[in-house]
């Protein structure tokens, strides 16, 4: 057995043991508790050791309310819990809405953007999304959706310096931008010239653009996140 090998069993086992263990604890948690949507892959497991502390806590004093549970165990639902000092949290619900973006054909000159409506029940933000792509059993797997931008309500657009991947996903989560595989495995962190456009509350108007480097690609899949207004529990 080879030196490499040992150290890669040695490290595949630290790995295993440290994600077993923190399912253990996570799993403890009552099966009524918010979804925690920060926690995508295992670099960012202490990340989700510190918010299933904080759900313990709050689960242990009794504060979700039994109106609040139904409302949890909607599966169409996503909330967030944030500490809020001493005896008190936030129960934050994440509003999401789904846009397709479709390759079409078009005369020279003319505009290849798509115009979607979001209407944001929370007060203004950072926008937040997760971009991928729709694959069906006819699309070319080589194709790749390159610097796709987002324009909302006028604002300068948010352009992206990369070429999605048939495998990829493209998360901002309102204050960073990363590329995962479709294991959620990070693959990239990537850095921004200009802050991100903001949602306002109401009414947004959001264009959507890139270009494919061929034809016959997949529709790219676009979820618009947002937080709403926080419920406090004390």
């Amino acid at each position: 057995m080879t030196n490499e090998f040992t150290a890669w069993c040695t490290q595949y086992y630290r790995l295993t043991t440290r994600f077993e263990t923190a399912y253990k604890r996570y799993k403890n948690l009552s099966d009524n508790a918010p979804l925690y949507s920060g926690q995508h892959s295992i670099n960012e497991l202490n990340h989700l050791m510190s918010y299933t502390r904080t759900l313990e806590t709050a689960r242990v004093k009794g504060m979700f309310p039994e109106s609040q549970k139904q409302r949890m165990q909607d599966i169409k639902n996503e909330f967030h819990l944030e500490a809020a000092g001493t005896d008190a949290y936030k129960l934050v619900p994440v509003q999401n809405a789904y846009f397709t973006y479709q390759q079409v054909m078009k005369q020279p000159g003319e505009p290849t953007f798509s115009t979607f409506n979001f209407n944001s029940e929370g007060e203004q933000q950072p926008v937040a999304f997760i971009i991928t792509m729709a694959m069906k059993n006819d699309s070319d797997p080589d194709v790749t959706f390159d610097n796709p931008s987002l324009v909302i309500n006028q604002q300068d657009a948010l352009l992206l310096p990369l070429s999605l991947k048939r495998t990829d996903i493209l998360y901002c989560d309102g204050n960073t931008l990363k590329l995962y595989n479709k294991q959620w495995q990070l693959q990239q962190t990537i850095s921004l010239s200009k802050p991100l456009p903001v949602l306002s509350a109401g009414k947004n108007t959001i264009l959507f653009d890139g270009k494919y480097s061929g034809s016959n690609g997949p529709d790219i899949k676009i979820e618009v996140r947002a937080k709403g207004a926080p419920e406090l529990l004390k």
